[in-house]
């Protein structure tokens, strides 16, 4: 998730939730960097103790594992983050909402919703 375009605490909390409704694991919050002066500008920069808040947020709604700082971006040590969280190589091991079965990797990675085949599978 990106932040600094001008959402507010209300949208980000909701973006969690929504998430965690998803059956989302893992997040990564990083800060929104304007590349070009043709692109979106920037609506705010985040401070580090804000960054920290938005970990513990999304800590607090379930996530195994959330990376928030101003320079995280999707696939910041994004394998090192689901060993941490899911424990051995991934997350067809065991996901925060199936305790009760181990799920087997559904193709490629093993990284898929478990009501969504993995992009990888042949349909």
């Amino acid at each position: 998730m990106m932040v600094g375009l001008w959402e507010d605490w209300g949208e980000i909390s909701q973006t969690l939730d929504d998430l965690r409704k998803a059956f989302v694991d893992i997040v990564t919050i990083g800060q929104y960097l304007q590349p070009t002066a043709k692109q979106m500008p920037l609506g705010r920069y985040y401070t580090p103790d804000e960054f920290k808040a938005l970990q513990k947020v999304g800590m607090a709604r379930g996530f195994l594992h959330v990376e928030s700082g101003p320079m995280v971006r999707i696939s910041y040590h994004a394998a090192r983050q689901a060993r941490r969280a899911f424990g051995g190589e991934g997350p067809q091991h065991q996901r925060s909402h199936d305790k009760a079965q181990p799920r087997k990797p559904e193709g490629g990675s093993g990284f898929s919703h478990p009501k969504r085949p993995h992009p990888t599978t042949k349909r």
